[in-house]
């Protein structure tokens, strides 16, 4: 069946979908008071849009309960969220953009997402994923951001890897938080304001083969952090140590 499209428009009021049946297409429009999609288990796009002036704790692109959507190619600037999903599982945000946000992308409990170069920066957190798991966070750029890059908080099975997380100010550029089980793989993690990668009271994790340097505080941190394996990385010319351990875990090969 042919997709509802809406196209090439300019709205003061935002978009609002919600327990759709039917397949849809949102492109190439401006957006004042962002999209907001719910309880959709039907494929559809958003792409080509600006979002912006969501308001406080205002969404830019809003999900709630959807599942196969794709997120593309899409602008979201100033708001308090992004780009928002809640309870929403199996999409995908490809190549957006998100600044001058509280958050430029959040996900909670939001499972089995694929989050492929998009661009956070100049928000006070860059890409936030909390109570997820099974999300591929890959080849983003998340820098010049004030409180931290790329956090997972009570998270688990999740992957970032392949990404870009430079200048972030205050807490650290990627950072773990009473998270287990996922994988930091291949990241470069350079001139943050504090700490490279920070795993605080996390299990289980596997921090490898990233390149952290020329951060201001430690290159990788671990604190209350046990049974972590940290493989192969290049720690350098951090201003504090390359690596900091305080519990229990494996080093390898660093």
């Amino acid at each position: 069946d042919d997709p509802y499209i809406i196209e090439n428009v300019t709205v003061n009021d935002g978009i609002s979908i919600g327990d759709s049946s039917v397949y849809f297409v949102i492109r190439n429009s401006s957006v004042n008071g962002g999209i907001s999609i719910r309880d959709s288990s039907v494929y559809f796009v958003i792409r080509n849009c600006s979002v912006y002036e969501g308001g406080y704790y205002g969404k830019g692109i809003k999900l709630n309960n959807v599942t196969n959507s794709m997120i593309f190619n899409n602008t979201a600037y100033n708001n308090y969220y992004g780009i928002y999903l809640t309870d929403s599982n199996n999409n995908t945000l490809l190549d957006n953009t998100a600044y001058n946000n509280n958050y430029g992308i959040y996900l909670t409990d939001s499972n089995n997402n694929t989050l492929l170069e998009n661009t956070a920066y100049n928000n006070y957190n860059g890409i936030y994923v909390a109570y997820g798991s099974t999300n591929m966070i890959s080849g983003n750029t998340a820098n010049d951001n004030k409180f931290l890059g790329i956090q997972l908080y009570y998270s688990y099975n999740n992957t970032i890897r392949d990404n870009t997380v430079n200048f972030n100010d205050y807490t650290a550029g990627i950072f773990l938080d009473d998270s287990y089980n996922n994988t930091v793989r291949d990241n470069t993690v350079n001139f943050n304001a504090n700490t490279g990668i920070f795993l605080d009271d996390s299990y289980n994790n596997t921090i490898e083969l990233n390149n952290v340097k020329n951060n201001y505080g430690d290159g990788i941190s671990l604190w209350e952090s046990n049974n972590n394996d940290i493989l192969r990385n290049e720690a350098n010319d951090n201003d504090r140590y390359g690596i900091y351990l305080f519990g229990y875990m494996s080093i390898c090969n660093n």
